[in-house]
């Protein structure tokens, strides 16, 4: 009552206005007023307003709804008129907005997820009304789903590398030059690189979600459900900082394998190599805290027990997936800084904590002794790590295991690597055999290797055709993706699948005639042919 008073000494306000629920208030301001000042003052209640599920206009958890841009974004405001009710769509419509009543008719009659489009014109309209047309049409976001097409990623044939289409990039690019809300929603089956990552608010990585990942991806983008996944493989910043790269790149018929332990995250974190995404990485519309690790079962010479409290700091529930990695501190052996060794997935409501409990097998220590042939614990500290992902450790125990819990053979001091060389590979018992050559072509030749032979050139147009014949006939409709997957599997078969695929044309004669031709072994071409 009496900041009314003084709103009338001060401003000369006249009128005060409010819900049914504040009528007390008002009447009383109004009495005061008159009584003090002997003016003419005035009241005016309505009708409070509610919505179909009884709650007050104008507030939400997060407090009340300000008209001003600076007490509340006008994104903000938008948002808060996009997650009207289904119920109250229709009602106001009238009642906020200066839209014809027919057109709020075909609005509110909308159904399914034809109804968003009308919350998004109630938004938009509304939002217009206080901050002004311009402003609410900048509110809006910009949903933009790229990734990879099947052009791209498909069975039948590998990647060349780890980008998009180059006008996806750009498109992404120009979008969110545009309007800084772009939320881009990615599909694909395997990481990609991402030039524009800091030019977007926000990435929803649906990965190939299949029939059931539209309604999913609305639900996620709107907040009916919580994001809760985690990252199963690091999305690194470039294909040349994974180390098995190098390994592809050296020969076409032999794939040596050098990174030894370095494969994935365990070779990112052991580096330092910076990720785009880390392994095991996810973020949600709630957050997470990790309190009071302890060890609940001490070692006993065969398994341990450890458990993590964790909680949902909040305001939205929503799953945790706590990892544990153990890290050896310090190891004859050449280990990574840490290896997952399990995980929890947790669902908490809002300000719910729970505590989950790991046990530790002796497995969970040991690493593979290669004087042993078999796995073994060296004994010493080991670090025990709770983490939301393979970089963000967020709890951590300290456990000593005694000199008994392995068998302490005679190990042999292993240097740091990223990939060994063929010395590294031998210490390890292992050796490099020497690769098949291309030349001289045999029967294991593929059909790829002799494309370019003026006799292969034949012999593969031949297999074309054949694999037609059986498949289709090519043609100007067909997806380009059917396409390549032919082109692929054709020219990836050996010489001798040619043969057995030949229904008895191939004879072994004829086989090795072929092979004597495409070496241009032209006197033991004519004497195989002379030769029964």
């Amino acid at each position: 009552a009496y900041d009314f008073l003084e709103l009338n000494r001060r401003y000369d306000c006249s009128l005060q206005m409010g819900g049914s629920d504040q009528w007390g208030n008002i009447v009383n301001g109004i009495e005061l007023t008159r009584r003090c000042d002997q003016k003419s003052v005035y009241g005016l209640t309505t009708n409070l307003l509610t919505t179909s599920s009884g709650a007050k206009m104008g507030k939400t958890a997060q407090g009340a709804v300000w008209l001003n841009d600076d007490m509340l974004p006008v994104y903000d405001y938008w948002q808060f008129w996009r997650n009207t009710e289904d119920a109250d769509v229709g009602r106001f419509l009238k009642l906020f907005t200066e839209l014809p009543m027919e057109e709020i008719a075909r609005l509110e009659n909308l159904e399914g997820a034809e109804l968003n489009d009308a919350k998004k014109i109630l938004a938009t309209e509304a939002t217009a009304m206080c901050h002004g047309r311009a402003a609410a049409e900048k509110a809006d976001r910009v949903v933009l789903m790229v990734g990879l097409p099947a052009l791209f990623e498909a069975e039948g044939f590998d990647r060349d590398h780890l980008r998009q289409p180059p006008q996806l990039d750009a498109l992404v690019e120009a979008v969110a030059a545009a309007n800084a809300n772009t939320v881009v929603v990615l599909s694909n089956g395997a990481p990609i690189e991402m030039p524009w990552v800091g030019q977007v608010s926000a990435i929803l990585e649906l990965y190939l979600a299949g029939q059931a990942g539209a309604g999913a991806m609305v639900d996620l983008l709107f907040g009916t459900l919580n994001p809760s996944g985690k990252l199963a493989e690091t999305f690194p910043l470039r294909l040349a900082d994974s180390p098995s790269q190098e390994n592809f790149a050296s020969h076409p018929r032999q794939l040596i394998y050098r990174e030894g332990l370095n494969i994935g995250y365990r070779h990112f974190v052991t580096h330092q190599v910076p990720v785009l995404f880390a392994f095991g990485h996810g973020l949600s519309y709630t957050s997470f805290s990790y309190h009071d690790a302890a060890v609940t079962g001490a070692w006993d010479g065969t398994s341990m027990r450890v458990s993590v409290t964790v909680r949902n700091d909040g305001a939205m529930a929503g799953a945790e997936v706590v990892q544990l990695y153990i890290r050896d501190v310090q190891s004859t052996a050449y280990r990574p800084d840490r290896e997952l060794k399990g995980f929890q997935k947790a669902f908490l409501q809002a300000g719910e904590s729970t505590t989950l409990e790991f046990e530790l097998d002796a497995r969970a220590f040991a690493f593979f002794d290669v004087a042993l042939d078999d796995w073994d614990i060296e004994a010493g500290d080991f670090d025990i790590l709770f983490a939301a992902s393979s970089v963000d450790v967020r709890q951590s125990l300290r456990v000593n295991l005694a000199e008994d819990s392995g068998r302490n053979s005679n190990r042999q001091s292993e240097a740091d690597y990223v990939l060994m060389d063929d010395g590294a590979l031998a210490r390890l018992g292992l050796q490099v055999s020497v690769p098949d050559a291309i030349k001289p072509y045999h029967a294991n030749t593929t059909l790829g290797d002799i494309a370019d032979h003026w006799l292969g050139k034949r012999l593969v147009a031949g297999v074309f055709k054949a694999v037609g014949a059986t498949l289709g006939e090519r043609s100007a409709d067909d997806s380009p993706v059917l396409v390549k997957m032919r082109e692929k599997m054709v020219l990836s078969m050996r010489l001798s699948t040619v043969r057995n695929m030949s229904g008895g044309a191939l004879t072994p004669k004829r086989f090795e005639m072929l092979i004597h031709l495409l070496n241009n072994r032209w006197g033991a071409f004519l004497a195989r042919l002379l030769r029964r």
